[in-house]
């Protein structure tokens, strides 16, 4: 993930910073450096959630964490809506792994459990699991924390940050 983050974040600034102009560029080659740089730090939380899956379950959490963590994204859950997906796609592949382990499935569909069916019912589960159980929780949390730290601008000090140093 850290490649997507630096590419996309250099790539993103070095457009502004070149633009001469403290936003984003409306036209010519700068707006297509910042939409890739923006496509960069975009991939950055669906690509987490990817790795960590894999990092869990080899080679068949990859989808699923990748397309619960674009999930994630989408919803606003951010960074740890990403995580969260992540491990639940992990857990899930895991789960459907152990449990296929103790069927007798004929040799040739062995073949297309990793690559196909293992994926596929991964991604559904865990799809499930980001828009109806953690991706509004999740999202809501997040957006508490980005106005808490918009509200700690400033010199005043918060109720309880005051009682503390009183």
């Amino acid at each position: 993930m850290v490649p997507f983050v630096v590419a996309g974040g250099v790539l993103l600034a070095l457009s502004v910073m070149l633009n001469g102009h403290t936003a984003i560029p409306e036209s010519g080659f700068l707006k297509a450096m910042s939409q890739i740089g923006m496509a960069g730090l975009t991939l950055f939380i669906p690509i987490l959630a990817g790795f960590i899956a894999w990092s869990m379950v080899d080679k068949p959490g990859i989808a699923p964490g990748a397309i619960g963590g674009l999930m994630a994204y989408q919803m606003g859950a951010g960074f740890l809506g990403g995580m969260l997906a992540g491990i639940i796609a992990g857990l899930v592949v895991w789960v459907l792994l152990t449990a296929i382990a103790r069927l007798n499935i004929p040799c040739f569909l062995r073949m297309v459990l990793p690559i196909f069916i293992i994926p596929l019912l991964g991604t559904f589960i865990t799809g499930m699991a980001v828009y109806y159980i953690i991706g509004d929780p999740i999202a809501g949390l997040m957006k508490w924390l980005s106005e808490w730290l918009a509200n700690m601008q400033g010199d005043h000090l918060s109720s309880s940050a005051a009682f503390w140093v009183a």
